[in-house]
């Protein structure tokens, strides 16, 4: 899996919230196959995405993580200022095409400095544990107590005071002290309905 994330820092290096931005899937001849939306959080990360609805769709809208190994050709468009009189400088919107090919992560973080720029990282620059961190904790089951211990507590199966194999010692105690002779048929006894 190769999860595309996404981050807006600002001029001092701190995640900016509330960002909307865009991220749209294309084809091998970049026509659009699917849109999907999201807003930054606290931290200003991205790694959920939702399906934009379509018209006359009324069912719930799940977010989803978007792999590029499956969809390697996409577009981002970040919208940083919602209200054009808080832009510092001429971009209202920053849009780049990419190709994220390999099945690694990749992050895309947006440094809004007076020059905007994009950065490409190939670790996630989000991560989904951070939005739901606090909901798990809260909802988590108390552990149960295993009756199995684990298998790093046990001791060896075999250790120096326990008896050796008899098929490990001495080759005289393992064939009745006959090794190198030839077996008799009466140290084999058969049942009577057999051939010899």
């Amino acid at each position: 899996m190769a999860p595309i994330t996404c981050k807006v820092v600002d001029a001092n290096n701190r995640g900016r919230p509330g960002v909307y931005v865009v991220l749209e899937c294309k084809d091998q001849l970049h026509r659009g196959i699917a849109t999907l939306e999201s807003l930054t959080d606290e931290d200003g990360g991205i790694s959920l995405w939702f399906p934009t609805p379509s018209p006359g769709r009324t069912d719930d809208v799940e977010p989803q993580i978007v792999d590029s190994s499956n969809i390697p050709r996409v577009s981002l468009t970040f919208f940083p200022h919602t209200v054009p009189s808080t832009c510092p400088g001429p971009f209202l919107s920053i849009h780049t095409d990419l190709y994220l090919q390999g099945d690694e992560c990749h992050g895309i973080t947006l440094y809004l400095d007076p020059h905007p720029r994009l950065v490409h990282s190939p670790v996630p620059v989000a991560s989904p544990l951070n939005k739901f961190a606090a909901a798990a904790v809260s909802t988590q089951e108390p552990q149960q107590d295993l009756s199995t211990p684990s298998p790093l507590l046990l001791p060896p199966p075999v250790s120096q005071n326990s008896r050796p194999s008899p098929m490990l010692l001495n080759g005289m105690h393992c064939h009745n002290g006959s090794r190198g002779q030839k077996r008799k048929a009466e140290d084999y006894p058969q049942s009577p309905n057999k051939r010899r």
